[in-house]
């Protein structure tokens, strides 16, 4: 699983440290879910559901960024 295999299955370029981020996270994610509810057979150390996690990761990322770019602008058209 690479960059360029996660922008395609996304259909958007992705900054690298947003990729970056999104992997340590998926990663972090990944061993949360198999320590608790273990692998399902194998399933959940395949790479395309790590590949899941990772656009996961990264759609919250750009969500986040979004919505504080959106209310600090809304921030600067406010009158009190």
């Amino acid at each position: 699983m690479d960059k360029k295999m996660i922008e395609e299955m996304m259909g958007l370029e992705i900054p690298q440290e947003t990729y970056e981020r999104a992997v340590e996270a998926a990663n972090r994610k990944l061993q949360s879910i198999i320590q608790r509810f273990g692998d399902c057979n194998g399933v959940r150390r395949t790479p395309g559901y790590l590949a899941k996690l990772v656009i996961e990761a990264v759609k919250s990322e750009l969500l986040t960024k979004y919505t504080l770019a959106r209310a600090f602008a809304d921030r600067e058209h406010t009158f009190y």
